[in-house]
Order: structure tokens, then C-alpha cells, then sequence
């Protein structure tokens, strides 16, 4: 990666001043005032125009990247639905850990293996990718009519793991009869997913390597529960509400059936396990101190997030829908905020907003058990009045991030956070976060004031990328961002879609001439460290070597061009604990 660039800049007036000093850029992208060129290490993956790997024919990338968000596994491969300028559309992958290239993973039409025989892809629905690059779809299984279906596989090896018609195991002789969630992947290939057996919703889980099982469902015995007891139906609604962590542990929100045990005042629980070890992680009715009102839960917001520990962060509502954040802290379940509370690090009198009667955003928690969340905050009673985001545990109680007011970055003094969104938030595993904002200040107009900034833990915000400025997506060829997307509410912990590994951070770019494309930001403290283990060893020396002689952005440390003794020297230079 270039540590050295030259830059351009306009002045208020948008004509030309060439600056022609060097400055050093750091790990995170930057960007500068309304017309300034993006000097960044940011890394293309890919970019409308760019030519079709994979494919005999000369074919290039449509004009707009088009097809799903792009997905990144927990070593950081890169997954992604692409479309070419003939409406060919398939799957491709990229790892970040080498900078690629660009590999063709699959495409529409290609067969299916299980029966029928006839199974083949008429569409792609990528959701999640493992370790070892296998991907997990939500599909069209074409079957004459068409058949939705689950399929689980790597390059050259799709298999199908469930699809409309076939037999539901736990349910013989019923069928799966579609409307199947996206199925949700460990590191290592463990997979889960939730579908409909007559009308009712149950879920599904294979081990890698297994066949596949289920794990609860309609009518089958409660865990946890004395016999008799049942669950009703799995509450997935076909949202993607499963998580499942690097020990193959799922979360699953299910109603039980009233009768025997349980009652109207209880009836809600999420499940947290495997199949056959299944225990009541969280459940309706549960008091929780400083909860409002009866200070019990009602009702689970349907996404929740779940780390490796198997600690989760849930969006609850005590009764007359009046909402809080709790956690599961080494199965100690806490309140962190309620409507009302004071929020910690706003303006005097300014409490999580409760006029609207959803001011949060699903919380996130991170690999260390700290848990971030979003909210709108009010005076008292009164309509919102500002934007936040807090990270914390039960025990320390929630601390402030970022804010409406707070200075975008350093190189852009006179530049704030106007208003925070939400729901497009992001925590990578080493602390990161990534969200949107609308930006106000000096120089900001409607043609530039939507941002995406990073929090940084160590260096503080800085700005991803911006709306109206330049950025050079490859060798001279410059755009003008126009918007971004990325896979929004992840942790890159819990086996549904993320946009965050512990060395990169992958979104779309759109731009003004319509095109589009696909890129990374480095997370990495230290651009020697290509893991992102936090030391500069063995493994990094490994990965330098395997791109030896090629201009991989991994590799090219000094930026000149080459993998060779100069990056060698830089590597052996910073030899153990990353310090930044």
C-alpha cells in the first residue's frame, strides 16, 4: 500500500491549486474539503469497467456494480454478486490478505449437486462466507417453475442443503414448502437457517460435514422446559435472525405454546446452543433492573447480536412498548440503557429519547463483550433533538463515541457531524466503528454532506470516503462519489452478512457518472501486520513472501511498485508487537 501520495485541491471556487508537497497517509482513508482528489489506502476490488475474470468471452463489469452487498469472511475474503455488461451474473471472491485477484466463484445456471439432478442457480443470493471459502445462498434453485432453496458449498463443489418439496427433517413426512431465511455460517462451515413446514416456521442446523438436522420447531419439545412443553414456532420471520459464532453456537428466537408451563406472560425466549444442547439463554418476563415500568420484558426485538463467548446484545421492550438495551454477560443478563435514561456525553438534560417509542438501533457486541449501540436522544419528552453512539458493559455502564457536533476529522477542521444514521452502523472485531453521517460546517452543501466516517479507538473519527469527492480508482482514472452501501448492524462475529473482518472493512462506492465499484479499508494498526493478530511475525513474513515480485497492494509497503528487500526491510523493521 502507498504510504507516500501527492494530492490535488480546489479552492472555494473550484479551480485548480497543485500542491506539491508529499504527505503521509494514514491507515484510513481521507478525505479533504468540496473538490479536493482522495489521496487513500483504500484498496479496489473491483470497479465498473474492469474486465471479467473467469469468463472467455471479453466481457467487462457493467456500468453499475449491481447485485448484493459485499460480504467479508473472518480472514478477510471477500465475496461478492456481480453482474457483466451482457446481464451474466455471478459470484466472485477476492482475499484481502494477498490483495487478490478477483476469482470467479460461480455463476447463474451453474448445476446444483443433490437431487433432483435439474437443481442449477437462476439467481444468486450470497449471504455468507467461512473460512475456507465456501459460501452459504439463499437461491432460486431452478426446477422447471422455479424452487426456493438453501445451498452451501466451495468453488466447483455447490451442493444443495435444503429446497422446496424436499422432506424437513424432524417433520418426515413434510416438506420444506419455501419462504427459507438466508442461512448464516460459522468459520469453519457450520451452518443455520430457519424455513416453513406447513405454516409454521422452524429452524435448521448442519455441522460441517454432517447432515442436516433441526434444531427447533413447531410441536417439538421445549428444552429447558419439564415434558410437555413445546415450542410454537420459530420467530424468523424470514429476516436472517440467526446468529451462530466460531463454536457453531445459534441463537434462536421462538414462541413457545401456552398450556402446561408456560403462560401469556412468558410464552417468548431465545434459544442459545446446538442441536441436542440447547439452553433458555434469555426469556420474556425476565425482571431486569431500570427496565421501565414493570422492569420485565415483554417482547425481543427479532435481531440480536452474539460473539464467540456466546455474550449477546438484545433490543427488548418492557411493556406499554417502552424499549432498553440489554446484554447476556457471561449468561448475567443486565440493562445498559432505557428510555428516558440520561445519555452519557450529550447535552445537559438529554435522555435516550423516548417521544417515538423506538429510539435505539439493534446493538452490537463486540469480541471483548462490550456493547455498542445507536439512539436518538430528546429533551425530556420532547421530539429528538440529536444523534449517538455509545459502547459499554453492564458494569461500566454506556460511554459516548461519537455525536452530533463532533469534528469530522482533523484535516477538516470546520467540518461536524450533523445528524448520525442510525441503523448504518458497523463494529469491527479490533474496536473500529463505521457509520453514516450528514455532515454540516464550513463548505458543506447538499452535494457533500453525506459521509462515511470511522471511530477509531485509538486515533479517534476520520472520514472514509464523501459525497462530491475524487477518488483515483485505479492509475489516473478519477470519480466523483455520489453514495456508498455496505452490510449495516454486524459484528464479523456472528455468521450473517458483514462488511467488517479484523483487518478490513469492504463497501460499494456509486459515482456520479453512474458507474460503481467495490472497496477496502485497511483496519490494521500497523501496515506490517497483514493478519491483523496485533504482531508483525512468522505469518506476515509468509504472506510478503507468497506475493514476492508482484505489485500487490499487501505487500508493497513503500508504495513503489514492487514486492522486494525494501519491503522486506520494513517488515523485519517493525518485527513483533504492533505499536501503531
Amino acid at each position: 500500500m502507498k504510504l507516500l501520495q501527492q494530492y490535488q485541491r480546489c479552492d472555494s471556487d473550484r479551480s485548480a491549486l497543485t500542491i506539491s508537497t508529499l504527505v503521509m497517509v494514514s491507515v484510513a482513508a481521507f478525505a479533504f474539503s468540496p473538490g479536493i482528489t482522495i489521496a487513500s489506502e483504500l484498496t479496489t476490488v473491483v470497479v465498473s469497467g474492469d474486465a471479467v475474470p473467469g469468463i472467455p468471452e471479453e466481457l467487462v463489469f457493467e456500468a453499475a456494480i449491481s447485485g448484493a452487498v459485499p460480504t467479508i469472511s473472518r480472514n478477510g475474503i471477500v465475496a461478492l454478486v456481480l453482474s457483466t455488461d451482457e446481464n451474466s451474473r455471478g459470484t466472485w471472491t477476492f482475499d484481502s490478505a494477498t490483495g487478490g485477484p478477483l476469482s470467479l466463484f460461480g455463476l447463474t445456471g451453474d448445476p446444483v449437486a443433490g437431487p433432483p439432478d435439474e437443481l442449477q442457480f437462476t439467481s444468486l443470493q450470497i449471504y455468507a462466507i467461512d473460512n475456507q471459502a465456501a459460501l452459504s445462498f439463499r437461491s432460486s434453485l431452478g426446477m422447471g417453475s422455479g424452487s426456493a432453496g438453501v445451498a452451501l458449498g466451495a468453488k466447483n463443489a455447490l451442493a444443495a442443503v435444503a429446497y422446496q418439496g424436499e422432506d424437513a427433517p424432524g417433520f418426515e413426512p413434510l416438506n420444506f414448502n419455501g419462504s427459507m431465511s438466508h442461512p448464516a455460517l460459522s468459520p469453519s462451515g457450520d451452518l443455520v437457517f430457519s424455513g416453513r413446514v406447513s405454516s409454521m416456521r422452524g429452524a435448521w442446523y448442519q455441522a460441517q460435514g454432517s447432515s442436516l438436522d433441526v434444531l427447533l420447531g413447531p410441536n417439538l419439545p421445549a428444552p429447558g422446559l419439564p415434558p410437555g412443553n413445546t415450542i410454537a414456532e420459530v420467530n424468523d420471520e424470514g429476516v436472517n435472525n440467526i446468529p451462530i459464532n466460531a463454536h457453531g453456537t445459534a441463537a434462536v428466537y421462538v414462541q413457545l405454546t401456552v398450556g402446561g408451563d408456560v403462560t401469556f406472560d412468558d410464552d417468548l425466549a431465545i434459544y442459545k446452543g446446538t442441536p441436542g444442547a440447547l439452553e433458555i439463554a434469555i426469556r420474556k418476563g425476565t425482571p431486569v433492573a431500570g427496565l421501565p415500568r414493570s422492569g420485565r420484558i415483554d417482547e425481543f426485538v427479532p435481531r440480536f447480536s452474539l460473539n464467540d463467548d456466546g455474550d449477546m446484545a438484545v433490543w427488548v421492550v418492557a411493556d406499554e412498548n417502552h424499549t432498553g438495551i440489554v446484554s447476556l454477560e457471561n449468561n448475567i443478563l443486565g440493562l445498559l440503557a432505557a428510555e428516558g435514561d440520561v445519555a452519557p456525553g450529550m447535552d445537559a438534560g438529554e435522555v435516550f429519547e423516548s417521544n417515538s417509542g423506538s429510539p435505539f438501533a439493534i446493538p452490537i457486541i463486540s469480541t471483548s463483550g462490550e456493547t455498542y449501540f445507536s439512539s436518538l436522544v430528546s429533551p425530556g419528552s420532547g421530539s429528538a433533538t440529536g444523534f449517538g453512539i455509545w459502547k459499554g458493559t453492564v458494569s461500566t455502564g454506556p460511554s459516548i463515541i461519537a455525536r452530533d457536533g463532533d469534528p469530522v476529522d482533523p484535516l477538516l477542521p470546520a467540518v461536524v457531524i450533523g445528524a448520525i444514521n442510525i441503523d448504518n452502523y458497523v463494529v469491527a472485531p479490533e474496536g473500529s466503528v463505521i457509520f453514516q453521517a450528514t455532515l454540516s460546517g464550513k463548505g458543506v452543501d447538499g452535494s457533500n454532506n453525506l459521509a462515511l466516517l470511522r471511530h477509531d479507538p485509538s486515533d479517534g473519527l476520520s472520514v472514509v470516503a464523501r459525497e462530491g469527492d475524487l477518488l483515483e480508482v485505479r492509475a489516473g482514472d478519477f470519480r466523483m462519489i455520489d453514495g456508498f452501501e455496505f452490510s449495516t448492524l454486524s459484528n464479523g462475529l456472528d455468521g450473517r452478512p458483514s462488511s467488517v473482518c479484523a483487518t478490513a472493512f469492504v463497501f460499494r462506492l456509486t459515482f456520479d457518472d453512474e458507474s460503481s465499484g467495490v472497496f477496502l479499508l485497511d483496519l490494521r494498526d500497523c501496515i506490517t501486520d497483514f493478519n491483523g493478530d496485533g504482531l508483525t511475525n512468522g505469518a506476515d513474513l509468509a504472506t510478503l513472501l507468497s506475493v514476492w515480485g508482484s505489485d500487490s497492494p499487501i505487500g508493497d509497503l513503500n508504495g513503489d511498485g514492487i514486492v522486494d528487500g525494501g519491503d522486506l526491510a520494513t517488515l523485519l523493521a517493525n518485527w513483533g508487537l504492533c505499536d501503531s
